[in-house]
C-alpha cells in the first residue's frame, strides 16, 4: 500500500511540476498580470479610481510590459494590495518569487491538512495534489487561491483549538478579499460563537477601512455601485459561457436569448432562469438545513467538522463563475468528510468525484456547448460538484456508525496528535 502511495505521489507531483510550476516559471500567464498591475498601480501612484475601467486597466498591462488580457474586474478594491511587496521586480521575476512563495505554502497546507485529520503527511499530501489542475494553474496562472486555502485552514484549526480570535481574524482577512470565507460564518452565528464572528467583522472592517482611506472611497463606491453585484450574478465576461461552470451559466445558456452570444438557447423565457437557479438554491439550502440537524443528533461534538465541510462544499457548488482553481477550497471539505481508516460507499464516491473534478479533460466536453439540451453534458465539472454535494450530504446522513471503530473521534490538536 505505502509503495502505491509513494508511487502516486511522484506521479502527482511530476504533473503539478510539469503543469504548473514550470509554466510559472518559464513565462507570465493570465490572472497575474491583474495582481501585479494593480500593485503597481498602487505603488507607482497610478489613477486608482480608473482600475474598473476594463480597457483603461488593459492599457496598463500593456505598459508594464506584459502581452496578456487583464483586468481589474470583479475583484474587490483590497486586491490591489497582494502583490506591493513585489512591484519592484520585473513581471518575470515576480511571477518566479510568487511561484516559490506558493511552494512554500503548499507544503504548509500539507502539513496542516495532516495535523487536522490526524494523517500522515503522505495522505494529506496525496489528497492537495488530487486537486490536479486546481492546484496546477494555481502556479501556472499566479493565483491567490493557495493563500486563500492556508487562511482558511489555519482560521479552522484555530477555531477547533478554542482560540476564536485568531480564527476569526485569519478567516476575515481571506473573506475580505474573496468572499468564500464569509459562509463559515453561518456555522459560527448558528453555533452562537460571537468571539470569531466579532473577530471577522472587525478584521474585514479594518481592511476595508485601510483600503477606502489609500484607495479613495470612489473606487469602493464603483466596486458597491457597478462591480459587486455583476459579480454575484456570474457576470463576469461571457456569463453564457462554459469556462465558467455554474448555474447561472448553465441556465442563461439555456433560457437566455442574446443575438451574438447566445443565439440558439434551449427556451427563450427569463421566467423559466430564475424558477431554476431558484429551485437550485431552494434545494441545496434545504439539504443542507436537514443535514445539519441530522448530524447534530449523530455526531455529537464532531458535528461541527461535518457542518463546515457542508458549508464549503455548498459554496463551490453555488459559485456564480467558477474556474479550476476555485476547487483548490475543496481539499479542506474532503478532507474532513473523509475521516475513518474503512472509507463507506459515500466516501468512496466523494474521493472519485474530487480527482475527477482535479484531472477530467475538460475540452471534450466543449463540443456539447449549444446543442439543446445536451449543453448540460459541456458542464462536467458543475455535474461533478453535484455528485459531490450528494456524496457529503449522505456522509453526513449516515452517521458516524459507518465511519471506523463506530464513532468519529473529536480532531486533537495538541502535540500527541500522530502524524
Amino acid at each position: 500500500m505505502k509503495r502505491i502511495q509513494y508511487i502516486s505521489l511522484a506521479g502527482l507531483s511530476l504533473f503539478l511540476l510539469i503543469r504548473g510550476v514550470v509554466s510559472a516559471m518559464e513565462s507570465v500567464d493570465t490572472d497575474f498580470p491583474n495582481y501585479y498591475t494593480s500593485a503597481r498601480l498602487l505603488i507607482d501612484g497610478g489613477d486608482l479610481s480608473r482600475l474598473y475601467d476594463d480597457s483603461w486597466f488593459q492599457n496598463q498591462v500593456y505598459k508594464y510590459g506584459m502581452n496578456q488580457l487583464g483586468k481589474f474586474t470583479p475583484f474587490p478594491p483590497i486586491t490591489a494590495f497582494i502583490m506591493t511587496p513585489l512591484v519592484l521586480l520585473s513581471p518575470d521575476n515576480a511571477l518566479r518569487v510568487w511561484t516559490l512563495f506558493n511552494v512554500v505554502l503548499l507544503l504548509i497546507l500539507v502539513y496542516l491538512m495532516s495535523r487536522i485529520t490526524n494523517r500522515s503527511w503522505l495522505w494529506a499530501a496525496i489528497l492537495v495534489l488530487l486537486s490536479g489542475h486546481a492546484l496546477a494553474n494555481n502556479f501556472r496562472f499566479g493565483q491567490f487561491y493557495l493563500l486563500l486555502t492556508v487562511l482558511i485552514i489555519s482560521g479552522y484549526r484555530y477555531w477547533i483549538q478554542g482560540e476564536q480570535v485568531k480564527g476569526g481574524m485569519l478567516l476575515g482577512i481571506g473573506a475580505a478579499i474573496k468572499y468564500f470565507p464569509i459562509l463559515f460564518f453561518l456555522e459560527f452565528i448558528g453555533r452562537r460563537e460571537w468571539k470569531i464572528v466579532l473577530a471577522g467583522v472587525l478584521t474585514i472592517t479594518f481592511l476595508t477601512t485601510v483600503g477606502i482611506i489609500v484607495l479613495g472611497p470612489a473606487l469602493h463606491e464603483q466596486f458597491l455601485l457597478h462591480v459587486l453585484g455583476q459579480h454575484l450574478e456570474g457576470n463576469i465576461q461571457d456569463p453564457f459561457s462554459p469556462t465558467f461552470q455554474s448555474w447561472n451559466s448553465l441556465f442563461s445558456r439555456l433560457f437566455i436569448f442574446d443575438p451574438t452570444r447566445n443565439p440558439n438557447p434551449l427556451i427563450d423565457s427569463a421566467a423559466a432562469y430564475g424558477l431554476c437557479l431558484c429551485s437550485v438554491y431552494f434545494l441545496v439550502v434545504i439539504s443542507l438545513i436537514v443535514a445539519f440537524s441530522r448530524s447534530n443528533h449523530r455526531f455529537g461534538d464532531s458535528a461541527r467538522n461535518i457542518q463546515f465541510a457542508l458549508l464549503g462544499v455548498s459554496g463551490l457548488l453555488l459559485l456564480p463563475a467558477s474556474a479550476t482553481y476555485h476547487f483548490l477550497l475543496l481539499a479542506l471539505p474532503v478532507a474532513l468528510l473523509l475521516n475513518g481508516k474503512e472509507w463507506t460507499f459515500p466516501q468512496k464516491m466523494l474521493a472519485v468525484l474530487y480527482g475527477l473534478i482535479g484531472f477530467i479533460p475538460y475540452r471534450y466536453f466543449e463540443q456539447f456547448e449549444s446543442k439543446g439540451i445536451l449543453t448540460v453534458f459541456s458542464y462536467p465539472r458543475l455535474i461533478l460538484m453535484s455528485g459531490v454535494f450528494v456524496a457529503a450530504i449522505a456522509v453526513a446522513w449516515a452517521g458516524p456508525s459507518n465511519f471506523s471503530q463506530g464513532i468519529i473521534q473529536p480532531i486533537r490538536m495538541n502535540n500527541d496528535t500522530p502524524d
